[in-house]
């Protein structure tokens, strides 16, 4: 991974063939205009619901048309419980395909 390593800094790992890694929060603004490849929603049961700037549903829908252009996309959402809302709680099954 070294020799592919071409930038790194604290939030982000730039790879010699353009691809970034970047850890960022769950904003949907943040998101739009972007070109994503994966995507990890981490501790998604904790993230804020409806009555937020930034509902855990916004994101979502942010996240799905920056990953519209690029076939074998991945999108995944991991938490451990937290309550019996959000997107892991009410997310109709036809959300999460590609």
């Amino acid at each position: 991974m070294a020799s592919k390593l071409k930038r790194e800094t604290a939030e982000e790992l730039e790879l010699t063939n353009g691809i970034m890694i970047e850890v960022a929060t769950a904003n949907y603004r943040t998101i739009r205009g972007r070109t994503i490849v994966a995507a990890l929603l981490d501790e998604a049961a904790f993230y804020p619901t409806d009555d937020s700037v930034s509902p855990d549903f916004e994101v979502v829908t942010a996240v799905k048309p920056a990953m519209a252009t690029v076939p074998g996309v991945m999108l995944l959402v991991a938490s451990s419980p937290y309550a019996r809302r959000g997107i892991l709680w009410n997310v109709p099954p036809l959300l999460w395909k590609g």
